[in-house]
């Protein structure tokens, strides 16, 4: 992987992350599943806590 790629991957990576996992909350609140749905926003949350 060159320098650039790299670079955008920690650029862009924890972004797509947390916009992944507010898609799964949405996703497994749509699905009625509520446990799940709170497990990812919880963790979409950590990652700003964290920082990453």
């Amino acid at each position: 992987m060159s320098a650039i790629g790299i670079d955008m991957v920690l650029e862009y990576g924890p972004t797509l992350l947390r916009v992944s996992l507010l898609a799964l909350c949405a996703w497994h609140l749509w699905q009625r599943n509520v446990a799940k749905s709170i497990l990812s926003l919880g963790a979409c949350v950590a990652t700003f806590i964290l920082g990453w």
